[in-house]
């Protein structure tokens, strides 16, 4: 078990976005999946081809896949909400420089705040993909 880089304390304010977009099995476009989490344990999932998962401000498109999005949400408990920040924090979220463009061999996008701290990291870490398959394992 990990040490804990910093103690994560529970608040409201805390707030967790992760991207992802891959090509399902058989398809030939990719879909996104798009997890956000705040500190209250609102875990909300975005899933589909429109260019609305990857950003929720409307623009104004001709793409056919404009519709094609699902969402869907739970509420965590107080101890698993906490429990997702931390695992970001120990996984070492905070401990690179923020980076605004992507590496080109990351498939995974993750802006977190957390207290007074925030990040944005493009990575294929696999300590983030798992922690993001947890994440998915709620729904």
């Amino acid at each position: 078990m990990r040490e804990d880089r910093f103690v994560v304390r529970s608040s409201a304010l805390d707030y967790m976005q992760i991207i992802r977009s891959h090509i399902p099995h058989g398809a030939d476009r990719p879909e996104t999946l798009r997890l956000d989490l705040t500190g209250s344990g609102y875990l909300q999932l975005t899933a589909g081809r429109s260019e609305r998962v990857r950003s929720g401000f409307w623009q104004e498109s001709s793409s056919p896949d404009w519709s094609d999005w699902r969402r869907d949400y739970v509420v965590l408990s107080p101890a698993r909400t906490l429990a997702y920040f931390q695992a970001f924090v120990n996984a070492g979220i905070f401990d690179r420089r923020p980076r605004s463009e992507p590496d080109e061999n990351a498939d995974l996008v993750i802006l977190i705040a957390v207290g007074n701290r925030k990040n944005v990291l493009f990575t294929d870490a696999p300590v983030y993909h798992q922690i993001f398959s947890e994440m998915l394992s709620e729904f």
